[in-house]
């Protein structure tokens, strides 16, 4: 079963078919509970999302026919439970889609945080003007949360240095009197 919360509640059942909760107060029930994401609600918490300030006279009556009138309408009965003074939703946390958005904005700060030291050991082994150009593009690529861009091109620039360090002589002073002595011993 899939529950999706942003834009919208969306229940789809383990056929990928939709699944329509009939009442708001199921509704209410059942984005509350998935809001928390498998644990426990307590009962107070819950009756006052569903009535506020005005519950029914037998509440908790009340509160249990409706759990089990979703349970009827997910056609799961296992998958709401009443459970230390109060009610949970047994469903992985990556079957609500706000949950797996939450991951995954969790994952892409670990991984611009892991790309900028990625670029920092990268620029100690570049040419300086290099190593300064990746840092700033590290440093703008984290407070824009492009880490992909980041890695591509801290994997461009390292092609680029063992590129340079290949085919391109190592100069040294005196390797640049001795080119230009020899450049000016050459006939034109």
């Amino acid at each position: 079963m899939q529950i999706g919360l942003l834009g919208g509640l969306e229940v789809r059942g383990a056929d990928d078919r939709d699944i329509t909760i009939p009442s708001g107060k199921q509704r209410t029930l059942l984005a509350l509970l998935a809001i928390h994401g498998g644990r426990v609600v307590p009962t107070e918490q819950v009756v006052d999302a569903l009535w506020g300030d005005d519950p029914p006279p037998r509440v908790r009556n009340g509160l249990q026919a409706l759990a089990s009138k979703l349970r009827s309408a997910l056609g799961a009965a296992d998958l709401l439970v009443m459970r230390s003074g109060g009610y949970a939703l047994e469903l992985p946390a990556d079957a609500v889609d706000l949950h797996r958005y939450e991951n995954l904005v969790t994952a892409a700060r670990g991984a611009a945080e892991t790309s900028v030291a990625v670029a920092a050991a990268v620029a100690r082994h570049l040419p300086a003007p290099l190593a300064g150009h990746l840092l700033r593009l590290a440093e703008t690529a984290y407070s824009q949360g492009m880490s992909d861009v980041l890695m591509a091109t801290a994997g461009l620039l390292v092609a680029g240095a063992v590129l340079m360090a290949l085919f391109l002589p190592a100069r040294s002073p005196d390797a640049e009197h001795t080119a230009a002595r020899d450049a000016a011993a050459v006939p034109a």
